[in-house]
């Protein structure tokens, strides 16, 4: 009996590989779209609105949101923009843990042009088709997308053995691309709560870190050691990012809410 459980798991897991490669020459979202843009990431963390203040968020090139971010900009009146480009979400709509309802009213009005299921595996392949065949009869003018399956192993090398957060995910993906301009908001890698109208269960660092290591995939410390790495590396190779608050002290860079290629210069015409 335990022979035969095991070969019918090996055929389910060799169908659904199959199946992945079968798709994994798509790319829903490729580099090219950020190559020259102007790049904004918004995060859930309890300072994005002094982040945000003074900033143009709708004249970014490309806006990035994820799991519950549209609900939390809209019900934030505009402060964090009106426009959606690239939403991530992990597909989670119910339960305790929900990432945040998609639906054709809340979209639209915030103009979402893609939804992105970031973590698209041989294991996840079946749930992920369920869930985006419901979407499809929900959400007729938004398209249901994935980030490619080679680049999310990419950064899951990295974080083994433990999974990346969705946030360290779209950090990753976006530093691999040619972007003109990076600007990171709301998100200080688990060194601040998340803001009340995101999650409120979770308002300040030790409930947010709790609430993540409570998934059983997630480790903050990790997450912030490789995430904070990889930002830390595009700062000193010269490439034009912007940091917010949370992020700026988590880091130990200061922040002046300016680009940190433009702080570089002014830094080096204040000392003489």
């Amino acid at each position: 009996m335990k022979n035969k459980s095991y070969i019918t798991w090996l055929i389910k897991r060799s169908y659904w590989r199959f199946r992945l490669e079968l798709i994994s020459g798509r790319d829903d979202l490729p580099r090219s779209l950020f190559k020259n843009k102007r790049i904004i990431i918004i995060g859930p963390a309890s300072e994005v609105e002094l982040d945000a203040k003074g900033k143009d968020i709708d004249d970014y090139d490309i806006i990035i949101r994820m799991n519950a971010g549209v609900k939390h900009a809209t019900e934030l009146s505009g402060a964090l923009g009106n426009r959606t480009d690239f939403l991530f979400h992990n597909f989670k709509m119910e339960g305790e843990r929900a990432a945040g309802v998609l639906n054709n009213k809340i979209l639209n009005e915030h103009k979402v042009k893609k939804i992105i299921y970031p973590t698209l595996t041989a294991a996840t392949l079946k749930d992920y088709l369920q869930k985006r065949e419901s979407l499809k009869r929900t959400i007729q003018e938004v398209e249901v997308a994935f980030l490619p399956p080679s680049s999310y192993r990419r950064i899951c090398r990295k974080f083994t053995p433990y999974s990346p957060t969705i946030g360290s995910i779209i950090i990753d993906f976006v530093l691999s691309t040619d972007f003109k301009e990076l600007c990171i908001i709301g998100m200080s890698l688990f060194r601040t709560g998340y803001d009340q109208h995101y999650n409120n269960k979770a308002p300040d660092v030790s409930s947010t870190r709790k609430w993540t290591e409570a998934g059983g995939v997630h480790n903050p410390d990790f997450d912030f050691a490789i995430t904070s790495r990889a930002l830390r590396e595009a700062i000193d190779d010269e490439r034009n990012i912007v940091l917010g608050r949370g992020l700026s002290e988590a880091l130990g860079v200061p922040f002046k809410g300016i680009s940190t290629v433009e702080m570089s210069r002014h830094d080096e015409s204040s000392s003489f």
